[in-house]
């Protein structure tokens, strides 16, 4: 792989490497007499790769990173470095990879004010696992540490998700109110304090909480979205205490961009049509087939915008509405057909899919053995300078292929969800096209009557 940039310019850290490697023992004392150049270098290096972090281009901030870490292992910031590439890591779904360097960082970086940070990595990791009582005892730890409230709060909310997962929704709730106001998993938290609070039904106290979330800035898409959620709880929680109007009005609330808005328009045609405003329901439930065709909303969606053109006595609107409807749902006797092909593909898909998820793991260990922690460059045997250039290849060349692999089997992954997420559909809705059969028969003889 090549390291060099494109347009030839070369920074300092990676001459001065070239010229190690090329010169063997012979560039040495050059080094060691350009040693503010090479911090100066290594500072650039992680500045660099520290903005691409921040960019959240994690795939080039871990290629820089394991490049500084393999020829400076001395660098001041080390403990910088390991933590930031932990960090990427993990951002790229390298869990693995990601925790060797959290425990690496707690071994061998006993003083480092990162500790703290690199143990609220490993409960993170163990909450994604599944592993609740992990998760917990790594809150433990770093309640016992001398953590920045920064990390207290990101471990608190993790503690307090675990609780939720475990079902102790009273310990849930204590551990979320701890998240400070100033954190930026706050609003997380009070979103799950309010489902705990459902939970042990204290209804009226999560309407309390959610309000709140929704009267938070919006200070990124995260919490744009969050508040969209709110939104749509306080909607289905207003629609089953039956306060049809305000859980009309809590459903247009929900952002044109989110990703549930189709949900949001089919409940607020409900909302209306529990007014009695058959009217007004057929312009959320017209939006709905607009915007969101083949969502699973939109199949209800058209039933019930058919049964207001009925209502209504527009009986020609009601016929198209329930010919798309017909359209829409296979036969019966089609069904095993489709059921078939679709079990077939999602066979082989899932072959395929197997396999990659295999290479990948095992690209994912390679990577893992290969990371830079335990050797110190100055103390290398010149005759193994080729070897290690042929080790830093491989690192690099074993990043850019998990890349690759990673994006095709997260594709593959979608693909066969959404196809059994449809199929499911279809087959729990096989009714669906009776009951459209049977309304469009109704309005072709409500629209023969004088």
């Amino acid at each position: 792989m090549n390291l060099l940039p494109r347009n030839g310019a070369v920074p300092l850290l990676r001459r001065l490497l070239i010229a190690g490697l090329l010169l063997g023992g012979a560039a040495a004392p050059a080094l060691a007499q350009s040693s503010s150049e090479w911090q100066k270098s290594s500072d650039r290096l992680f500045s660099e790769a520290r903005r691409h972090y921040l960019s959240e281009k994690y795939w080039e901030a871990a290629r820089d990173l394991i490049l500084l870490l393999d020829f400076n292992p001395e660098y001041e910031k080390n403990d910088e470095v390991v933590y930031t590439l932990a960090q990427s890591l993990y951002e790229i779904g390298l869990p693995q990879g990601a925790e060797r360097l959290y425990q690496h960082l707690i071994t061998r970086y006993l003083r480092s004010p990162l500790q703290p940070d690199a143990l609220l990595g490993l409960e993170r990791i163990e909450y994604d696992r599944q592993e609740w009582n992990r998760c917990l005892e790594y809150h433990q730890i770093i309640l016992r540490s001398v953590a920045p409230s920064t990390v207290t709060d990101a471990a608190n909310y993790f503690a307090g998700m675990a609780q939720y997962q475990l079902r102790d929704f009273p310990k849930s709730m204590e551990q979320l109110v701890q998240v400070s106001v100033k954190s930026p998993w706050y609003p997380f938290a009070q979103y799950n304090l309010a489902l705990a609070q459902m939970r042990m039904k204290q209804v009226p106290r999560a309407v309390v909480t959610l309000r709140a979330i929704c009267d938070l800035p919006v200070e990124s898409e995260q919490v744009r979205s969050l508040i969209d959620e709110c939104h749509l709880t306080l909607g289905y929680l207003f629609y089953e205490l039956e306060r049809y109007r305000p859980a009309y009005e809590q459903f247009l609330l929900v952002s044109p961009t989110h990703e549930h808005r189709d949900e949001a328009l089919l409940a607020a045609g409900w909302c209306l049509v529990q007014l009695g405003n058959l009217n007004a329901a057929i312009k959320p439930l017209t939006q709905l087939l607009l915007n969101h065709t083949g969502s699973a909303s939109t199949e209800e969606g058209l039933f019930l915008l058919g049964r207001c053109f009925m209502k209504l006595k527009r009986y020609d609107h009601a016929i198209r509405v329930y010919d798309h409807l017909i359209a829409l749902f296979p036969s019966r006797e089609e069904m095993p057909a489709i059921q078939r092909e679709v079990q077939t593909a999602l066979l082989e898909e899932g072959i395929e899919v197997e396999k990659l998820q295999t290479d990948l793991l095992i690209m994912e260990s390679e990577l893992i053995d290969a990371l830079p922690l335990q050797v110190t460059w100055p103390e290398m045997p010149a005759d193994l300078r080729d070897e290690r250039q042929q080790l830093l290849d491989l690192r690099q060349g074993l990043l850019r292929r998990i890349q690759e692999e990673r994006v095709r089997v997260n594709r593959l992954v979608a693909e066969m969800d959404e196809l059994r997420r449809i199929t499911r559909r279809k087959e729990s809705r096989m009714d669906w096209r009776a009951y459209a059969e049977f309304g469009k028969s109704r309005a072709l003889f409500m629209q023969s009557m004088p």
